[in-house]
């Protein structure tokens, strides 16, 4: 069974696929897992302002909860 880091480096790596190489940097890789409950991946932002630019870009994919 793969751990929650295992799980999210693979996510990384397909959304990684999936969006500029600019956001990315800029955005998705700022994101830290928090923890993994109920088929949802609880992640932290840090801040609202990237919080919010990540769920209106993203949200048609599978949404993940930013803390």
């Amino acid at each position: 069974m793969e751990s929650f880091g295992d799980v999210w480096t693979n996510a990384l790596a397909i959304i990684k696929e999936n969006v500029s190489s600019t956001s990315y940097d800029s955005w998705i890789s700022l994101l830290r897992p928090i923890k993994f409950e109920d088929d949802k991946a609880f992640l932290y932002a840090q801040t609202n302002f990237q919080k919010q630019l990540i769920i209106n870009k993203l949200k048609s994919q599978k949404s993940c909860e930013l803390l």
